[in-house]
Formats: C-alpha cells, structure tokens, sequence
C-alpha cells in the first residue's frame, strides 16, 4: 500500500464508514490548512457485505469529493478482518498495524476519534485503543 507522507498529518480515526458524517468541516479545515489528511476505518461496518460496501463507497466518493487523496483513506476492517462489533476480539491486531502505521515516519499533529460514548463497543474500542496507542 502507498501511503502519502507529508510533514502534518491529521489521522481521522472510524469505526465505521459514514462515520465520517458530522465531522466534514473538520476534514475540510485540516485540508484547507494544508494538512495531510489520513482517514481510517477500523472495522468493515455493517453485517452483510452489501450495506457494508455502500457505505463504504458512499464515505470513499465523499472523501475525495472534498480532497482526501485516495490512497490517504484506508478501510482497515476489510485489509484484516475485522467485522462490526468485533474490534474488541481484534484489538491486538488493530493495534499492531496503528503502531507499524506511525513507525513508517508519520508525522502526526493532529488525532480526531469518537469520544467514549459508553454506547457503540466498536466506537469505544477505538477510543481506548487510541488512547493506549498514543500516550
């Protein structure tokens, strides 16, 4: 995979594709303050493959729409597996390819996430898998 690697980076972190939705502005700003913006989605989504790739192609043409660079939005779920409400049982390899991620010489500024809403599992996961990871 190519990876575009810039001196500022802001990750955007998903659980989900559509995920995304209600964030935009941020996405938009990062962009417009010449940001590289990187956008990754750590589970596949939804049960079932049709749902899941509609949104996945929906979040995909909204993303490049507003000037994500294609190979800047990864659907991590579908590259290793992991299906929607399963980050927990994948945590160890969520967190394996996160680290081999910023060991490439990321320069990371900025990291957006879902917050811990005590509601979604895959939305939480991510939180503290986050949190573990970044401090």
């Amino acid at each position: 995979m190519s990876i575009q690697l810039k001196p500022h980076t802001t990750l955007f972190l998903f659980a989900h594709a559509d995920d995304e939705f209600g964030i935009y502005y941020a996405i938009e700003r990062a962009l417009s303050c010449g940001e590289n913006v990187v956008c990754i989605y750590f589970t596949k989504g939804y049960p079932g493959e049709e749902m899941a790739e509609k949104r996945r192609g929906e979040s995909y043409s909204v993303l490049t729409k507003i000037g994500v660079s294609p190979v800047n939005i990864i659907f991590l779920g579908y590259m290793i597996g992991i299906e929607d409400l399963n980050l927990v049982n994948k945590i160890p390899d969520a967190k394996n390819w996160l680290e081999d991620y910023i060991a490439r010489g990321v320069d990371i500024d900025n990291i957006y996430v879902p917050c811990w809403e005590g509601g979604h599992p895959d939305h939480d996961v991510l939180h503290a898998l986050t949190v573990k990871t970044f401090s």
